[in-house]
């Protein structure tokens, strides 16, 4: 059994829906951007960053529930609903439902707005409301709340090994019987920290990121949220979830690879984490990285998913929006490339100094 993507739910800067992502796919669309003016130890420095675009969650949630979420809590609920009514399902058994999260930092805003309330205030009188939202599992609690799911729950937080927890955690749970219908969910929020151990850590000179380009950095922060609607139907949706496989080595890779009808990888402009992609041999395949379309983030993997599973059910891959770049070890895409009809497409993100995730969708 291979389980199906039926439905996709996206919070990114291209705006909500999955149409978002393909219209910044195709260029009809350009991430929301805003300069930021930060103080550092080097002086006043201007941060190009990523800001997600919230828009439609009041067609959801009413407007009593949203004063007590923050905004992160807004993006991963706003998400999973577009996910369910994409997928135009009523699911006949609550108990039957899983949410499985995922993010590389939380909500990292709620956490410090939190940590500045004891500081300011002290510890007796501290926020709850910002505790309650500043815990981990607050995401997928929400959403059971809000969505009156009662099946499995869970939130993983593994940096860049993330993506893959999460996606094989659903995978699991379909195949196993633990569930008929998986909330398989992935994002990062933007806060003023992560700004500013970029703007004094990073060596910015680039206007924006240079995915293939993994000897230098030309990472922008990001944020953004993702929700696949996993089935254990046998047709239909998008795209089947073909295999997971973690923290395979860069010639386990290639040959993992090796019958893939093109290779979505997760370079987000990070020096550091692009080393490994030198590693790999796609001079064959038609290769692709979406990251100057939302940012960089630890678990900007789940939009990636989701614009390739649109692209499989369009019957393409998208190219990438850096299409100047040039490699002679990798065959990058530099407009829409058609899909066979038993196509299938990996999706692979580094995981460390030398592993891997793959992720394969097949049609």
């Amino acid at each position: 059994m291979i389980p199906r993507i039926l439905g996709i739910g996206t919070v990114s800067p291209l705006g909500s829906g999955v149409g978002s992502l393909l219209a910044g796919a195709r260029r009809e669309e350009c991430p929301a951007m805003l300069k930021e003016t930060l103080k550092t130890v080097r002086g006043k420095t201007f941060l190009p960053r990523y800001e997600a675009r919230i828009e439609g969650v009041e067609e959801f949630i009413s407007a009593r529930a949203l004063r007590r979420f923050d905004r992160f809590s807004k993006m991963a609920l706003l998400a999973a609903m577009l996910a369910k009514k994409d997928a135009n399902i009523e699911f006949p058994d609550p108990d039957r439902v899983g949410i499985v999260f995922g993010s590389g930092h939380g909500p990292i805003q709620t956490t410090f707005d939190f940590l500045d309330s004891i500081i300011d205030d002290g510890d007796n009188c501290a926020s709850p409301t910002l505790f309650a939202t500043s815990v981990h599992n607050s995401l997928p609690s929400q959403v059971s709340i809000q969505m009156k799911l009662t099946g499995p729950s869970q939130m993983f937080s593994a940096f860049q090994n993330t993506t893959g927890a999460v996606l094989n955690t659903a995978r699991y749970w379909l195949e196993s019987g633990s569930a008929d219908y998986v909330l398989a969910g992935l994002g990062d929020e933007y806060c003023k920290v992560l700004g500013y151990s970029v703007a004094v850590g990073a060596n910015q000179n680039y206007a924006d990121i240079k995915p293939f380009q993994f000897k230098k950095c030309s990472y922008y922060p990001g944020e953004g949220f993702s929700v696949l609607l996993l089935g254990r139907e046998s047709s239909g949706g998008y795209a089947g979830l073909e295999s997971v496989s973690l923290c395979g080595k860069a010639k386990d890779v290639n040959k993992m690879v090796a019958s893939a009808s093109g290779v979505v990888i997760g370079s987000q402009g990070d020096k550091k984490t692009g080393k490994p992609y030198r590693l790999l041999d796609f001079s064959d395949k038609p290769v692709a990285a979406y990251s100057p379309l939302w940012g960089s983030f630890p678990a900007c993997g789940g939009l990636s998913l989701a614009l390739a599973a649109a692209g499989m059910r369009e019957g393409c891959l998208f190219p990438s929006p850096d299409v100047y770049a040039k490699r002679r070890d990798m065959n990058l895409i530099v407009k829409e490339c058609p899909l066979p009809e038993n196509a299938t497409v990996a999706c692979v993100e580094c995981t460390g100094k030398k592993g891997f995730d793959v992720i394969t969708l097949c049609k």
